[in-house]
């Protein structure tokens, strides 16, 4: 007998050695030939070691679990297995493992692998990997899904417009948002839904390392898995062995993970349920459903895009994450330009995204900010032709965010276009969408192009236009579900870029460049000019060419004309260095702020009261004066001209001696110090007017010594001014002077200075359309400048041609 026991307890020894997995240990062993309960896979083990073929009938006793009865195999292929839930009666006090023990020498043998794998971050056109701790911006999550909402295109509409600028906010958010670290503490099974590029696996990453440096759930082991890798790990490994692999130490085998998951004891994060491949899907699904339900008490992450999640895990808690916030964004930059030594950066980042409205609309998705922050590193602004830039954003999203993680995705039949027929999909659905004011759209408003554009493919398949939509959405992200049924681009510079682009590439002779020229005016078509100039190799000469023409059409009364003379008659020959349609912008300038002047005085000032005719004639005034500047220094020493943001509504105006225009700092000047002394300059002119106080005058004096400087003008004597200005001074009224002697003495005023720059009360006094024209007319010619600066190419004697020409009558 003490040899049968020998000889058992060493065939104990050689099959649990024999066990190259490591899953056996001795002790399992003996219970097997003792008869007791073992699981289902020990036990195939067991009868491989011995040579025994399972299938021909073997009897044995499985240990029993939740979803599997005493004795018998589950018929689930995908079912997990485990031991006994709880030790036997009779076991002896040194078998009983010590839970906290495990679980602090699990923490150590897996903390080197977590901090590896999880400690940092490399994406897109990075040289070198940047530590997670020191990029990680916190997100925010949604707990009502947004595309399961049920609203009309109206209403998201209604919605997207914002109140503080003139482009639509198309992803603005209603709904309550909470940290994302504050919905995992909430729940214990968690779906994260979100956009390609939306910062989920950067999300689980930095939970992963809080976890296992003790700041979040010190006491719990935290697992990162790729569902990708785990979809394609050799011989499909069931979960529990995959995850005991992850460990990779003698002293953590299956055993201890298995006490570990039926303590609680784990946070297992599933990273990128989407990126399993489709014929892997179903296996995975169904591995993570059981896993989950049996070993419930541990807590549970999944990851996934949103328009890719086909399967509901009963359950988990579903919540999508936001795109960034301005705040967002700020936090972001401040850190990857702090961990680049390099502060002041930062500060010239957010600046230029303010000044930029287009390009912060992109930076509210993390990897197109990731790639801004890349880009602004490398150059120290951002390009002046975006369309490349927003063209290196879109080439992220639709080929390179996938292919350098080596995921390929099955959605047919939009997977077999090549990059180029992707994007121009995307134009022939934008163009249309756009040119109707659709920024919201359902299936049905689009499916008319998709067909068309399929085609012209030849390719005759049954076109699902829905699914079509859901693939572009599910693979890169670019036009989303707002809500149930209801899609539009993820941000509108894309829906202005693909127009753009749809335009631009154009075979057919001028027609849509014609078409466009007819909105120049239209402030939602801005961008969509700037990236057409930007995308043409050839044609933007036309393009300039029909702005021009455009222009010319509102100076179309006499006043207007007589007033474009006088500029050109008085700077053409002067000695200053700034270029002829420069010197001619700033005199219309000086002519407007006149006018501006005037508008305030015969407004009853006094009284602090102000007409809504008067105030919006104010506004025309202000605009013209703000875009006459621009123009003015927009090419000299290279500085740039970016259009400027319109002065706060004049109609708000409640007293005319406190009307400031503090507000044209917001203006996106680059040369701030320029443009900022040449407002002051035409404003103390019509401040001196519409004011006529002594601060007033003295401002003006001493901005007149300084136009004096620039020499714009030709023949105005500026020195002659300041001596009749310095002795007005001394003829101010007093406040308790009637409102008479006020008029008189600003009437006096306006006559020196209409003297002094050879100019007419006629001239000056324009009529609410006139100024309103003129607005035009001056937006217009700053906006051709723009077009140039973000211009390919132009002719040299095209530009010098409408240089020449701009404002300027013959």
């Amino acid at each position: 007998m003490l040899q049968v026991f020998t000889l058992i307890s060493v065939s104990c020894q050689s099959i649990a050695e024999y066990d190259e997995s490591n899953v056996l240990d001795v002790k399992t062993v003996q219970r097997f030939f003792k008869g007791e309960p073992i699981d289902e896979e020990n036990a195939l083990t067991i009868f491989k070691a011995l040579g025994v073929d399972a299938s021909l009938g073997v009897d044995y006793e499985v240990s029993p679990t939740d979803n599997d009865k005493k004795g018998q195999l589950s018929n689930d292929p995908y079912q997990e297995t485990t031991d006994s839930q709880s030790a036997p009666q009779n076991k002896s006090s040194n078998e009983t493992i010590n839970i906290d023990e495990l679980v602090r020498t699990a923490r150590d043998k897996i903390g080197a692998y977590i901090n590896e794998r999880c400690g940092t971050m490399r994406v897109l056109g990075m040289a070198r990997p940047m530590k997670l701790d020191d990029i990680y911006t916190s997100v925010n999550i949604l707990e009502k899904i947004t595309k399961f909402e049920w609203s009309s295109p109206d209403e998201l509409l209604q919605n997207a417009n914002n109140e503080y600028s003139d482009r639509l906010s198309l992803g603005k958010v209603r709904e309550e948002k909470v940290l994302g670290k504050t919905a995992v503490t909430q729940h214990s099974k968690l779906m994260i839904l979100g956009k390609p590029g939306a910062g989920k696996t950067t999300f689980l990453k930095h939970i992963a390392i809080q976890c296992i440096n003790g700041n979040f759930e010190p006491r719990r082991i935290p697992l990162f898995i790729t569902l990708k890798d785990f979809a394609e790990a050799n011989n499909q490994p069931l979960l529990l062995e995959y995850l005991t692999q992850l460990f990779d130490s003698e002293l953590i085998n299956l055993q201890a993970v298995k006490q570990l998951i039926e303590q609680g004891k784990l946070i297992i994060l599933f990273d990128g349920l989407d990126e399993v491949n489709k014929l892997d899907n179903i296996r995975i699904v169904k591995q993570i459903e059981n896993f989950t339900i049996k070993y419930n008490k541990n807590q549970f992450i999944i990851t996934c895009r949103i328009a890719a999640c086909e399967y509901i895990f009963e359950n988990f808690t579903d919540v999508e994450i936001t795109d960034f916030d301005e705040k967002q964004i700020e936090t972001f930059v401040n850190k990857w330009f702090d961990s680049k030594n390099d502060t002041s950066r930062a500060k010239e980042f957010i600046d230029e995204l303010e000044r930029n409205k287009p390009i912060k609309e992109l930076a509210t998705t993390p990897i197109l900010l990731t790639l801004l922050c890349l880009v602004f590193e490398e150059k120290g602004t951002f390009p002046q032709n975006r369309a490349k830039l927003y063209e290196d954003g879109l080439d992220a999203l639709l080929e390179k965010w996938d292919t350098t993680r080596y995921i390929e995705r099955d959605q047919l039949p939009y997977k077999n276009l090549s990059l180029k027929q992707r994007k121009d999909l995307l134009s022939q659905i934008a163009y249309p969408t756009f040119n109707s004011s659709k920024y919201f759209f359902k299936p049905e408003d689009v499916e008319e192009y998709i067909i068309q554009y399929y085609n012209s493919l030849n390719i005759k398949d049954d076109i699902d236009t829905k699914k079509i939509l859901e693939s572009i959405e599910a693979q890169h992200g670019l036009l989303i579900e707002r809500a149930r049924g209801i899609y539009s681009f993820s941000h509108l510079t894309f829906h202005e870029y693909f127009t753009a682009r749809n335009i631009a590439t154009s075979t057919t002779d001028n027609k849509l460049l014609l078409q466009l020229s007819t909105h120049i005016n239209e402030r939602r078509w801005e961008e969509v000019f700037l990236l057409i100039a930007g995308l043409m190799r050839d044609g933007t000469d036309q393009l300039l060419l029909l702005m021009e023409k455009e222009a010319h059409s509102y100076i179309n009364t006499p006043k207007l004309q007589a007033l474009l003379r006088w500029a050109h008659e008085e700077t053409a020959g002067s000695a200053g260095n700034i270029k002829p349609y420069g010197k001619r912008a700033l005199a219309i300038a000086y002519a407007e702020a006149n006018a501006y002047a005037n508008i305030i005085t015969n407004a009853n000032a006094i009284t602090n009261t102000i007409a809504k005719t008067d105030a919006i004639a104010i506004t025309h005034a202000a605009n013209a004066i703000t875009y006459a500047i621009g123009i003015a220094f927009a090419k000299t020493d290279a500085i740039t001209f970016a259009k400027a943001i319109t002065f706060a509504k004049a109609n708000t105006f409640v007293n005319a001696k406190a009307i400031t225009f503090a507000k044209a700092n917001t203006f996106a000047f680059a040369n701030a110090d320029a443009i900022t002394f040449a407002k002051a300059i035409t404003f103390a002119f019509a401040d001196t007017i519409a004011f006529a106080n002594t601060d007033a005058i003295k401002k003006f004096i001493k901005c007149a010594q300084d136009l004096e400087n620039l020499k714009i003008f030709k023949n105005i004597d500026l020195t002659g001014l300041i001596a009749q200005m310095e002795a007005l001074l001394t003829q101010i009224p007093n406040d308790e002077q009637p409102e008479s002697v006020h008029k008189s003495f600003a009437k006096c005023l306006i006559e020196t200075l209409l003297h002094a720059f050879n100019l007419t009360p006629e001239m000056v006094n324009l009529s609410e359309k006139e100024m309103k024209a003129l607005d035009n007319y001056l937006y217009v010619n700053s906006f051709i400048i723009e077009c140039f600066d973000a211009s390919v190419k132009v002719a040299p004697s095209t530009w010098q041609g409408i240089e020449d020409r701009m404002l300027k009558i013959d």
